[in-house]
């Protein structure tokens, strides 16, 4: 089934499921492990953001799965000593896995001025800068990050960003992945209480809280899927529960062009997955700490 094309930047009040991310203790064994299963990577990349004095490093690098709508980023520590690598050692001592995710907003600014009104106290505004993917330039992509005091979201670090430079980070020779993925499509977080987490992140991206039944909410987006789920609804979509209890990042959704090219890629690199219906799942024990749920266009990646 052909999908509707969208911008790859959101328009006007639109938000985006932009990019969710895995903290690795080693970068290295992460890259080994997503190669395997088929994807593309970028070029490893330490961050800067803007401070006194100029550019300094943030304390994080990362390297990114680019899809044709959204991404998937493996961060790590550098070695600094910033408030930023220590979350980043905070989180990996918990748990290995997904701990961020990111929606993509046109003005991260103009929602940055408006958080106070919706009862938050953002941090100030980041003007985050990284070297270009692969690029042989002196070119920096850049984006305008909104973040929130830790502890506001429990779930983990959750943020909105502007993308200034999307030509140089959607990069066309990225975009191509051997298990023939094409988009993220959503992202599964066990939680204790889903229709609280749910409005409270729809008062984050002033978007529509959605109440399947009591033990799954969700949060409507122009693009991507945010869905908020107790443990024994997790267990029933991943026949697993989360390693030291909610809350927790567990999964995420990819789609790809063709599920019977993915099993061949997977059998060939010995990965092991399991099939469910029309959706084929990754394991955290070959996947950096997550479960991936691949499916294809006609099926949905979860209930």
């Amino acid at each position: 089934m052909p999908q509707t094309a969208t911008p790859r930047i959101p328009q006007g009040s639109d938000v985006y499921l932009d990019h969710v991310g895995a903290y690795v203790a080693d970068r290295r064994r992460a890259a080994i492990q997503l190669r395997r299963i088929g994807f593309t990577l970028t070029p490893y990349a330490r961050h800067v953001q803007s401070g006194e004095g100029g550019q300094q490093p943030s304390g994080t690098g990362n390297q990114c799965v680019m899809f044709r709508e959204g991404y998937l980023e493996i961060l790590s520590a550098t070695g600094e000593a910033t408030p930023l690598a220590a979350l980043l050692h905070r989180a990996v001592e918990r748990y290995e896995g997904l701990h961020l995710v990111t929606f993509a907003v046109a003005d991260a600014e103009a929602r940055h001025a408006a958080l106070p009104g919706r009862r938050f106290k953002p941090l100030p505004l980041v003007r985050l800068r990284r070297p270009t993917p692969g690029g042989g330039g002196d070119e920096l992509c850049r984006f305008d990050v909104v973040r929130l005091p830790p502890g506001t979201m429990p779930e983990g670090r959750v943020q909105i960003i502007t993308h200034h430079t999307p030509e140089l980070v959607w990069r066309p020779d990225l975009l191509v992945h051997a298990n023939g993925a094409e988009a993220l499509t959503g992202i599964l977080i066990a939680v204790d209480d889903p229709s609280e987490v749910a409005i409270r992140f729809s008062r984050f991206v002033d978007r529509q809280a959605l109440f399947v039944d009591p033990d799954q909410s969700e949060v409507e987006l122009q693009r991507g899927r945010v869905t908020l789920v107790r443990e024994n609804r997790l267990k029933a979509v991943l026949s697993e529960g989360p390693p030291q209890g909610t809350p927790y990042m567990a999964a995420i959704a990819v789609r790809c062009r063709d599920l019977k090219r993915l099993a061949r890629h997977l059998a060939a690199s010995r990965v092991d997955f399991r099939r469910d219906g029309g959706r084929l799942l990754i394991g955290p024990e070959h996947a950096v700490g997550m479960t991936i749920v691949f499916h294809d266009a006609a099926t949905q990646p979860w209930p």
